[in-house]
């Protein structure tokens, strides 16, 4: 199983891949992630709480496996996809087989799970950069819209306000008044 996170932890893509009853089958499922609250996934809960693998021989005897009928599971390895000190998602192998997980096997998941992660974060890196670019087109294409609006805007319109006829032809008088006196008063 592969869960993976968004930067509030919550799940955006969860997938299960299981061999099928035929030799040489798999099974794949994508689960609505609108389902899914990684705390209550006892060992990838673990996993995203620790930020550490997880190789456990015996489900059975372990509190942290959490039990799902699509998943007969007697031994596990869960390992946290990081990067940095972010955990961008969990995955959790299982098998039928009990201590079917060996150490070799935690330190090549560790190695996958931290390239999945940097993958991850590529994509995510693409994703906010596209939504940048389409954000940065749209305010272009506003602002260059802007700018044709005023330059067809017609010079000679007016402000709606008619101008008195006499200040148009010189008919106006200028405003005299008469001298102030020397004690303040006209």
């Amino acid at each position: 199983t592969l869960f993976v996170f968004d930067d509030d932890r919550a799940v955006v893509s969860a997938h299960h891949a299981s061999v099928a009853p035929e030799p040489n089958e798999w099974r794949f499922s994508h689960q609505p992630t609108s389902e899914i609250n990684v705390e209550n996934f006892g060992l990838a809960s673990w996993c995203v709480r620790t930020h550490r693998a997880a190789r456990v021989p015996d489900v059975r005897a372990d509190p942290r496996w959490t039990w799902h009928p699509e998943t007969p599971a007697i031994s596990a390895l869960a390992v946290p996809l990081l990067y940095g000190d972010e955990v961008r998602g969990v995955l959790t192998l299982v098998s039928e087989t009990l201590h079917f997980f060996t150490a070799d096997d935690s330190k090549l998941m560790e190695a996958a799970a931290s390239q999945m992660a940097l993958s991850l974060e590529s994509a995510l890196i693409l994703e906010a950069k596209s939504r940048l670019v389409e954000e940065l087109s749209a305010a272009k294409e506003a602002a260059e819209a802007a700018n044709r609006a005023t330059r067809t805007f017609p010079s000679g319109m007016s402000h709606g306000r008619p101008t008195p006829p006499s200040v148009n032809s010189g008919h106006t008088k200028p405003i005299r008044g008469k001298k102030a006196k020397r004690g303040g008063r006209a």
